[in-house]
Formats: structure tokens, C-alpha cells, sequence
């Protein structure tokens, strides 16, 4: 079993020496196989890897991956009568959208995403937070988790970059007057997001993302055709009436 090369970053040198090790750890017999000697007293480990050589000839892997998707997805719930939103106990909803990755040379990636979909990822666990300072979320979305270390940059116990901030659920939160019904999103949809990533020849690590959200609404109807929508925005509140059947 072996990684296909076109998953791996190598140079354009016709002769190719790489760093390699092996290891393999026997419970039965609490041993531990080591392919190149190991030191307990050495800098590092790193510094006791092998190095491979013999490797010639290899075609330049183009690294380019173009993942497109479509989902279809069902929501069931309790009927409200009366209530426009949920007078069917269902809704039905469709997305499609691709993932690529591209190799723009040996040392750099750049990853793409348009209108991804995080159905599959793991649900946070629910959290009361009774305190003035924001909840930290461990980052489960693949695209934001993939060269992760690169832009992980903690300063004096503060991380600099918190990647589930794109993305995440609408700051304003609007409470109904009596007769409204309402419904608000869940989450910002992300349209797009572009990471480059790698390491140049002299070790300096690069890590550059954009991203690009859609601004959400909170629908209102008050049971009797009236509808309004606001636009939820931790800086600006707008509110309009919007033709039937947006």
C-alpha cells in the first residue's frame, strides 16, 4: 500500500532524495521497530530519519483536483398551524457546488471551495455561555482544516486566526412581537473561499484565505400575508417588504 504520487510535493530535480522512516510499535511485546536507529539524547527526531535515494525520472504531478457536488435534503418537523413556516412539517432544499486543489508549483497549493457544503461535518456540542467573551469552537470544516498548522499562530495564549468565524451563525438576534411568525438562519452562507498555502525554499511557511459570505435575513409573517425580512447584520438592520414567495 502506498500514497499515489500525485498527492505528494516534490521538486523538479531529475534525482530526487527523500527523508523517510519507518516504525513499527508491538504491544504484545512492548517493543518498539525503529527502520533508521534512533537516540534518545539527539536534537531531534527528525535528525534520525533516513534518507532514500535511487529515485529518478519522475513526471511532474500537475496536482489538480476538481471535486464537484449536488445534495438534495429534507427537513421534518412539528406542524404549526397557522404558522406559514412550518403549516407543511417539511421543507425541501438542494445545493450544489465543487471543491478543487491546485498545485501551482512544488512547494505551493491552492485550495478553492464554491458554495461548500459542511452537512457531513460533526455538530458542535451545545454550550451555555454566560459571559461577555465569545465561544471557541474547534474548527471540523475540511477546507479550513487541511494545512491548518500553517495559520495556527498563537500569540502570549491567543490564537490570531479563528477560521470558524467565517461563516458562522448571524450575530443579531430578533425576538417577534406578538402574532409574527419567524424564521432565521442557522448559519452565513459561505458563496466562496480561496487558500493558498506551502513553504518556500528557505522554510518561510505561507498561509493566505479568502472567503466571501452572503448576507442572511430573518423572515417575518405576521399570518396574514404581510411579510417583511431583515437583513441580519451584527452592524446594520434593514427591513422591507419582499415579493410572495421569497
Amino acid at each position: 500500500m502506498g500514497d499515489p504520487l500525485s498527492q505528494l510535493r516534490f521538486s523538479k530535480e531529475e534525482e530526487q532524495v527523500w527523508g523517510l522512516h519507518a516504525w513499527r510499535w508491538i504491544g504484545r511485546l512492548q517493543e518498539e521497530s525503529d527502520w533508521d536507529s534512533q537516540t534518545l539524547t539527539g536534537p531531534g527526531v527528525l535528525y534520525n530519519f533516513g534518507a532514500l535515494y535511487g529515485i529518478n525520472g519522475l513526471k511532474k504531478s500537475r496536482r489538480l483536483e476538481i471535486m464537484p457536488y449536488a445534495v438534495g435534503k429534507l427537513n421534518t418537523f412539528r406542524k404549526e398551524a397557522g404558522n406559514p413556516f412550518a403549516d407543511q412539517g417539511r421543507t425541501w432544499n438542494g445545493n450544489a457546488g465543487l471543491d478543487a486543489k491546485i498545485g501551482i508549483s512544488s512547494n505551493f497549493t491552492v485550495d478553492v471551495t464554491v458554495n461548500p457544503d459542511f452537512g457531513q461535518v460533526e455538530s458542535d456540542p451545545s454550550v451555555m455561555n454566560l459571559t461577555a467573551f465569545e465561544t471557541f469552537y474547534e474548527e471540523k470544516r475540511p477546507f479550513f482544516l487541511e494545512g491548518k498548522t500553517i495559520f495556527d499562530y498563537d500569540f502570549d495564549d491567543l490564537n490570531l486566526f479563528y477560521s470558524r468565524r467565517i461563516g458562522h451563525a448571524p450575530s443579531y438576534t430578533y425576538s417577534p412581537s406578538g402574532g409574527q411568525f419567524m424564521r432565521s438562519p442557522d448559519n452565513t452562507t459561505i458563496l466562496d473561499a480561496v487558500k493558498l498555502s506551502g513553504k518556500t525554499a528557505g522554510g518561510l511557511s505561507v498561509g493566505l484565505v479568502q472567503s466571501l459570505t452572503s448576507p442572511e435575513y430573518v423572515k417575518l409573517d405576521n399570518g396574514e400575508g404581510h411579510k417583511d425580512r431583515f437583513w441580519s447584520n451584527p452592524y446594520q438592520l434593514h427591513s422591507y417588504t419582499y415579493p410572495e414567495g421569497l
